[in-house]
């Protein structure tokens, strides 16, 4: 398996915004290990590398049901992507927070770095 191509990327961030924000869970964790099945990891960047299914896990209990994602630009180069998000409560019309997401795409594998604002 090769670095997918850029339509394939394209179509994995669409793919995998559409079912967080529907509350499709199974669904997607199942997109997540068709686009990369030999290691996912996940990083809030100051802290450790995660285990990414654990990880995703752990996000979609925390956020899953309060959060829905708008995503205001996505750019891609090479093996890597850059998203800017705002993640906008759903408790909470009209708050939101941002995030600027990257991500590494290897030969079926997957690396995210998550830039978030933390509480001083």
């Amino acid at each position: 398996m090769s670095r997918p191509d850029n339509n394939a990327i394209r179509e994995f961030m669409t793919k995998k915004i559409e079912l967080w924000n529907t509350g499709k869970r199974p669904e997607l964790a199942a997109l997540y290990k068709a686009f990369a099945p030999n290691a996912m990891t996940f990083e809030y960047v100051g802290g450790p590398v995660l285990d990414g299914y654990i990880a995703l896990e752990d996000m979609w209990e925390k956020f899953g049901n309060e959060i829905e994602m708008e995503v205001v630009d996505t750019l891609i180069n090479g093996n890597e992507v850059a998203c800017y998000i705002k993640n906008h409560r759903r408790s909470q019309p009209g708050v939101y927070t941002t995030t600027v997401e990257i991500y590494q795409i290897g030969d079926g594998t997957l690396h995210e770095r998550y830039f978030y604002t933390v509480p001083e």
